[in-house]
């Protein structure tokens, strides 16, 4: 991501290195604009121009499989609501889980599993496979 000059815009910071998706840095995008046909995002604290690397932090779609791709696992829980109180079983980086389909709570999604349990449905956190 480069810098931006035009029109007086807050940037948050210059660039941004290469990194896993695991590891990215991710933004809350409170306004997408277009600046001199380049697509420019408001978020907290500035502006950021990005390329087509720009994914929703949510998987949207269902799949049959995802891969845990958190350094530190993630848990299964009874509901989607993922409380804490809630967990039921802890999965390690690397671990496979079927799925049985995509459930929406707001504007958040979870993935329900086979066996009835849920995980998240974040990026940065489960792959599909």
């Amino acid at each position: 991501m480069t810098s931006i000059h035009d029109g007086g815009l807050k940037r948050v910071k210059h660039s941004y290195r290469v990194h896993s998706r695991a590891t990215a840095p991710s933004f809350k995008v409170l306004a997408v604009m277009t600046r001199n046909g380049q697509r420019v995002y408001r978020v907290k604290g500035g502006y950021l121009r990005a390329g087509k690397a720009v994914h929703d932090q949510y998987y949207r779609r269902t799949t049959k499989q995802l891969r845990v791709i958190a350094t530190k696992g993630v848990y299964e829980y009874r509901t989607a609501q993922l409380k804490r109180t809630q967990r039921q079983q802890h999965r390690k980086q690397h671990a496979t889980l079927r799925v049985k389909k995509l459930v929406t709570r707001g504007n958040v999604t979870r993935y329900q599993l086979t066996n009835g349990h849920f995980v998240t449905a974040n990026r940065q956190f489960v792959q599909w496979k």
